[in-house]
């Protein structure tokens, strides 16, 4: 799914963020047994953790996408997310914590640039993004991390399945 720009953000509907964010989600949980048994079976590094980091960004983005074309479209329109997602789950109101606010600080230029071109990052680009990891294949992934992305995932969830209930009533 790509992310509508401009005026065709207010027209897609929240659901399909929402059921995009869920199907992503899926797939990462999938990626991860897959990178536990690779670890069980002694492999101490793989290019699924950058991709379970990948997935998780954006689910959480999806879903807040979702809340705000819920609770207000306009503010998409004026202030695009284009995978900023720390700026819009602030905007939804959700806090961080300092690991996952970290996480999402290294994942955000990488995602911007992977999920346009999918492509590792030129040479030329990656002065200007030192210190982040110059592609997904860098990145270390923790059970600690990937709990963390699961329980912003959760928060995130939770803050939309509230704004349907007060629609509700």
């Amino acid at each position: 799914m790509e992310i509508p720009a401009g005026p065709e953000i207010v027209k897609s509907e929240p659901e399909a963020w929402y059921e995009a964010a869920l199907e992503i989600k899926a797939n990462q949980g999938l990626a991860w047994k897959t990178l536990q048994r690779a670890r069980s079976q002694g492999e101490t590094r793989s290019r699924l953790e950058g991709l379970i980091l990948l997935m998780g960004a954006l689910a959480v983005e999806y879903l807040a996408i979702g809340l705000m074309v819920h609770r207000s479209p306009a503010r998409l329109v004026e202030d695009p997310p284009k995978h900023r997602i720390r700026r819009l789950l602030g905007q939804c109101g959700i806090g961080l914590t300092t690991l996952q606010e970290d996480l999402l600080r290294a994942v955000e230029p990488v995602l911007g640039w992977q999920s346009r071109y999918n492509l590792a990052i030129p040479e030329d680009l990656k002065p200007a993004m030192e210190g982040l990891p110059a592609a997904l294949v860098d990145v270390e992934l923790s059970e600690t991390e990937k709990s963390a992305l699961d329980a912003l995932f959760a928060r995130v969830r939770e803050e939309y399945s509230r704004a349907l209930r007060q629609e509700q009533q």
